[in-house]
């Protein structure tokens, strides 16, 4: 196989030798004289085979994507099937990726079905994991369809652990006898467990009990495209059934609690046929014939034909036109107005393009010609921005963004927004991020209204202006934005910037949990288990949380773990020396990264680092995600991208490791690679510091001692502190020598507030020595000391704190217990 460039033109394609045999040639070329030399004219993959690119791009995906790639992989083998031909080759070096799309490859093995003749189990040592093990153990066994399905069920798993399967054992006769006598591949720890109860019905040694790949589609469609995320081209086999009769209405009073039984359909309110029917119509017959578009070219004439006819390429580009776009483009601003953040719109646009498989190449190209309307150029800087059917490129989107902004196209000024406030593809500014979330909201965009309310609730390029995000949030929400909907629930239930109102709270969670809303679900749970506007029920608390956990809230499953001593997952261990064996490896991988991180033993080096902290990470192992993770957060050894920071953390704390859980709220607690939330972050820091995570521990005693995320309440404040200084923190024991010397949370002593800063300030803590200084200076605690105090004053100040800076100055210029010198003084 080799690559081609198409002439005058910039199109690659894949040219393929074949046997020149009259058997395949009159299956092939269907001609009676077969003296000339034949290839294949084969679509270009350019990510190489599904192998390859897991290995590669393993770490970037997330579920959506892992979801997306079985999902079509599936629909492939189901159109093969319903064509009357079975694959029976199906492996992860068969199966070729191009712009995150699957492609199958080598048919060398498919055989019309009718005409399916015994297996080839000569030549299958490198692949016996794909195999269907029932023709392994019965030579006259044939293959069939459900050998299909139980390759694909293995391909299934390999695509949510990024690993070969049984990659720890030898390919021989003693794999075959293992996988005869019924064991799989353990079940990796984050796989949501409905993908997993798929994958494990597909490889069951009995063909009759495995599904069929109609019913492999229609289990991974419910997955990709649950009803209570979003319904999109008409994904559940019918036309919306939303009359528009539960829809929010426009003039409903948030304030008046007669009407808190809203009926707002987070997953309606939003139809679409007009855009989705015509299009499905046009592109239907192109979905599944260009998975294994082919043409046969003559290499004496020039001359192309095709075995399998096929529409060309051009038709899904006939299908693009302003019409289409306007709509898909009014499409995804309505989700963003309805409560989508920015990651749901994300997933969103990859089901777009997974619905619309082949078209989304054509629909980029045609926006780099279409570059007229301002809404157009943030399309275009869309595909940038999530790097879908092109490289991501933060420049590029910030450019794109910049410019159609800048033309009044409110949606734009949001993502614009967005990049300033997460330093994007520029430098960070939350001014300017205030700004254009402050026009797009004068713009009348919905969604500009909530963030501009959460940059007032957070204080984002803004002071926090007399509680004025309550009065955005009540309005985004009156237009139907649901996550306005649970701030202001989190608002009502903390009585932040509004009257406390546990039972108000209460209300809203019920109706967004009884939608699915994730959040919604655990938050609900909470209030059932502590009785937060309800009466305790610990049954209910521990539906709700259950229901949160399916749906992949990362708290709601450490909730059930810590309160009720449940798993939301089973793997089956089919070794426990198999794992530890393989956690010996990427720990060691990992631990070649950490030397070459700190320069042990080695020159040190960053970028090997980050390759061998990417290596392990590839394993799914969660230290070295997280590793992986700081160092995109810092930018060491890789360009900084705090979203894939983010993304790596989420994947290690699914797993339970507590410093990405404590990193995982901090992302929370500061926006970092995802928007603000204090009560996840609080929820998160939560969960770290039960188990013992000493940073967790501390930053709970701040949310306590603030009332941010929770209540403020200053006893567990002092708790958590006093548990933080337990495990060595150095800020914790500055933080309870304040409560001491003012009497926050225990009684006033400063005596005691003396030796916390002593002890703080002894390792090294700048605050504390500076408040130790002060504390010498004027008999806090102990004697007065000037010239002790000088000296501490004298230290932290050499090292740039400030208030330290001051203090010397002014001990400089009074002269006091030391010689008076102005110059001092003024430097």
């Amino acid at each position: 196989v080799v690559r081609a460039k198409w002439r005058n033109s910039d199109t690659f394609f894949a040219l393929k030798t074949f046997n020149n045999d009259k058997i395949t040639l009159k299956e092939v070329v269907n001609e009676k004289k077969a003296k000339k030399k034949y290839l294949l004219v084969l679509e270009y993959a350019d990510n190489d085979t599904l192998k390859t690119y897991l290995n590669e791009k393993f770490n970037e995906l997330n579920w959506n994507d892992k979801y997306q790639l079985s999902f079509q992989l599936a629909s492939a083998v189901t159109f093969l099937h319903e064509n009357d031909i079975i694959h029976r080759d199906l492996h992860a070096d068969n199966v070729l990726v191009h712009q995150k799309k699957i492609k199958l490859a080598d048919f060398g093995l498919s055989k019309k079905i009718a005409k399916a003749s015994s297996n080839n189990t000569s030549k299958i040592c490198g692949i016996i994991p794909f195999v269907d093990p029932k023709s392994l153990s019965d030579q006259d066994y044939k293959l069939n369809e459900k050998s299909d399905v139980y390759s694909v069920g293995v391909l299934m798993w390999q695509i949510s652990s990024g690993n070969q399967p049984f990659s720890d054992l030898n390919y021989d006769e003693g794999l075959m006898l293992y996988i005869i006598n019924g064991n799989r591949e353990e079940i990796k720890d984050d796989t949501p467990i409905n993908y997993s109860n798929l994958y494990t019905e597909c490889w069951k040694y009995e063909p009759d009990e495995r599904p069929n790949m109609q019913e492999v589609v229609l289990i991974l469609k419910s997955i990709v495209f649950p009803d209570q995320h979003l319904e999109i081209l008409g994904i559940n086999g019918g036309p919306n059934t939303n009359d528009g009769s539960n829809m929010n209405d426009d003039n409903q009073d948030i304030n008046d609690d007669s009407n808190i039984s809203d009926n707002s359909d987070i997953n309606d309110e939003l139809d679409i046929n007009d855009f989705s029917d015509n299009m499905i119509k046009n592109i239907g017959s192109l979905q599944g014939q260009a998975s294994i578009q082919s043409g046969i070219m003559s290499l004496e004439s020039n001359q192309s034909s095709s075995s399998i006819q096929t529409n060309s390429s051009d038709s899904s580009f006939d299908i693009i036109n302003d019409s289409f776009v306007d709509k898909l483009i009014a499409f995804i601003i309505k989700k963003h107005d309805k409560g989508y953040n920015f990651d749901q719109i994300q997933q969103l646009i990859d089901q777009i393009t997974l619905k619309c498989n082949q078209i989304i190449n054509d629909l980029i190209s045609w926006l780099t010609k279409n570059q007229d309307k301002s809404s157009y150029i943030w399309l275009f800087g869309l595909f940038y921005y999530y790097g879908i059917g092109i490289e991501e490129n933060d420049n590029k989107a910030f450019e794109s963004f910049s410019k159609a902004a800048e033309n009044n196209c409110s949606i734009a000024q949001i993502y614009l927004a967005k990049c300033y406030e997460d330093g994007y593809g520029t430098e960070e500014d939350k001014n300017l991020a205030f700004n254009w979330y402050q026009k797009a909201a004068k713009n009348k965009s919905i969604v500009g209204q909530f963030y501009l309310g959460y940059c007032y609730e957070f204080n984002i390029g803004t002071e926090n202006n007399e509680n004025k995000f309550i009065e955005l949030y009540k309005n985004a929400a009156n237009n139907g934005n649901t996550t306005a909907k649970l701030y202001l629930a989190n608002c009502y239930r903390l009585g932040k910037g509004i009257d406390k109102n546990e039972s108000k709270a209460f209300e809203y969670y019920k109706i967004l949990a009884e939608k699915n809303f994730t959040d919604a679900q655990y938050q609900l749970g909470n209030c059932y288990y502590y009785g937060v506007g309800i009466e305790i029920d610990k049954v209910q608390a521990f539906n709700w949380y259950k229901k949160a956990a399916n749906n992949g809230s990362i708290i709601a499953k450490c909730i059930l773990e810590q309160n009720y001593n449940k798993k939301t997952n089973t793997k089956k261990n089919r070794s426990i020396e198999i794992k530890i064996h393989k956690t010996m490896y990427f720990e060691g991988l990992r631990q070649v990264g950490i030397n070459n991180y700190n320069g042990v033993g080695t020159k040190q080096n960053y970028k090997k680092a980050f390759y061998y902290f990417q290596k392990a990470a590839e394993g799914s192992y969660k230290i070295a995600q997280f590793d992986l993770g700081s160092c995109y957060e810092d930018g060491i050894g890789v360009k900084k991208n705090n979203r894939k920071a983010f993304q790596l953390y989420q994947k290690s704390a699914e797993q339970g490791y507590l410093d990405s859980q404590f990193s995982l709220g901090y992302c929370y607690d500061f926006g970092i690679g995802t928007e603000v939330n204090k009560v996840k972050a609080f929820e998160l820091y939560k969960i770290a510091a039960e188990n013992g995570n000493e940073m967790a521990q501390y930053n709970l005693g701040i949310c306590y001692e603030s009332g941010i995320g929770v209540e403020k309440d200053e006893i567990k404040a002092i708790y958590w502190y006093n548990k933080a200084a337990e495990n060595g923190n150095k800020i914790a024991l500055y933080n309870l020598g304040n409560c001491y010397k003012s009497g926050i949370g225990v009684e006033k002593d400063e005596i005691k507030a003396f030796k916390y800063y002593e002890k703080s300030a002894e390792q090294g803590y700048l605050n504390a020595q500076c408040s130790l200084g002060h504390c010498y200076d004027f008999g806090i605690g102990t004697e007065v000391n000037k010239v002790r105090a000088l000296e501490l004053y004298k230290e932290a100040a050499e090292k740039g704190h400030t208030t330290a800076q001051n203090n010397l100055g002014t001990c400089y210029k009074n002269g006091k217990d030391t010689e008076r010198d102005l110059n001092k003084a003024i430097y």
